[in-house]
């Protein structure tokens, strides 16, 4: 079941490149990964890995991507924390 945290509706996703809460974003006219990213508080990298996107030069209006929501696990060694400002920092994983 998704759970709500101020007006965001979170999902849970496990498998793939990363295990954690998600929320779903429609992308707007004018929106860059990069502008999401720095939004949000991830990368592009992320962003890209978890929607498999295939260029991240060439996104669409109106299309609808995952975004990362707190602390949450990577396959790739690293693990997100929630920072002090509310972005996500990258730890590595020993």
């Amino acid at each position: 079941m998704a759970e709500k945290i101020n007006d965001i509706e979170l999902e849970e996703v496990s498998g793939g490149v990363y295990t954690g809460s998600v929320f779903r974003y429609t992308i707007q006219p004018g929106d860059t990964l990069s502008g999401i990213a720095l939004r949000y508080g991830t990368t592009v990298s992320t962003l890209v890995a978890i929607n498999n996107i295939s260029n991240p030069n060439y996104i669409r209006a109106y299309d609808t991507i995952l975004v990362p929501y707190g602390a949450g696990q990577y396959s790739t060694g690293y693990t997100a924390q929630q920072g002090t400002n509310g972005n996500l920092v990258y730890v590595s994983i020993p």
